[in-house]
């Protein structure tokens, strides 16, 4: 996902903005060829990709939160693009979904230890 428009990543990024907003897709399409441009004329590039990494973390978030829908596409784009990395620059990630019903109670963790208090009456 270069930021170029002709990307197939950057077309799909743009794609999931469109679904919620159309009007947010030419500023998306401009932040996305900026922040490759940071990236190409970076002395190191991925300093550059780290520091943006929590703008556009917020970005997909807020995306999310105002269509919920676009989820899968999402984690579908997430792993095309991650797959497509190579192996030294893939990340690891997990997935959990907890659910708790009718006065039940989730106690999850991942990559961790999970201490809980004691139900002592």
């Amino acid at each position: 996902m270069g930021g170029r428009s002709g990307d197939a990543g950057t077309a799909a990024v743009l794609g999931l903005f469109g679904r919620a907003d159309r009007r947010r897709r030419a500023a998306v399409e401009a932040q996305l060829d900026a922040n490759a441009a940071l990236v190409r004329t970076a002395a190191v590039p991925d300093d550059v990709r780290r520091a943006l990494l929590g703008f556009w973390a917020q970005e997909l978030a807020e995306l999310l939160r105002r269509d919920p829908a676009g989820r899968e596409d999402l984690a579908r784009l997430t792993h095309e693009v991650g797959g497509a990395l190579p192996a030294d620059r893939r990340a690891f990630v997990l997935e959990q979904s907890n659910t708790a019903r009718d006065f039940g109670t989730v106690f999850a963790v991942q990559h961790g230890d999970l201490h809980t208090p004691g139900t002592g009456a």
